[in-house]
């Protein structure tokens, strides 16, 4: 089953989308033409009925952490945002995918959930695949997988396509 982020790279944005997060943009906004992220957040779920309210939460933080804002979003931003999701940003795909299989007591990826993580992001593979990839990127099945060998895992297994 395709995941959120999946769907959301695939999908296309067409002018019939845009003119609907126009007005649903200009029902929401104040005065000076912007709206709050509640609001934007509302849209987003509306938008892509697929993204769970994490991930909306996730794609607010990425606004907020790039953009200085008040809290509120123009119309530019937003369209720029929305229109963003369709080239999904690769890290925060990865961020939702890895915090999801995290042992919650270490912070890192058992390698026992390894190959549903990377299924996840990617297409399903053997763990002999996987082992193989470990083995070239120099890291062992005991170890603690964070986030950033996470990242290089998906980005070799990508460049390889195994």
């Amino acid at each position: 089953m395709e995941n959120a982020a999946q769907s959301l790279a695939k999908k296309k944005i067409n002018i019939k989308d845009i003119r609907g997060m126009r007005t649903e943009f200009e029902k929401n906004c104040d005065e000076n033409n912007t709206v709050d992220f509640i609001n934007f957040k509302r849209i987003l779920l509306q938008f892509e009925s697929n993204l769970t309210s994490d991930q909306a939460d996730v794609i607010i933080k990425e606004i907020l952490s790039t953009q200085r804002t008040s809290g509120r979003i123009d119309y530019q931003v937003f369209i720029k945002e929305l229109k963003s999701l369709h080239h999904y940003n690769t890290d925060t795909k990865m961020w939702l995918t890895f915090t999801k299989y995290i042992n919650q007591d270490t912070g890192y990826l058992p390698y026992s959930e390894l190959q549903d993580a990377l299924g996840e992001v990617d297409s399903p593979r053997t763990k002999s695949d996987i082992s193989e990839v470990l083995m070239i990127l120099n890291i062992s099945e005991d170890e603690e997988i964070d986030f950033v060998k996470f990242k290089k895992i998906v980005k070799h297994k990508s460049k390889s396509k195994f």
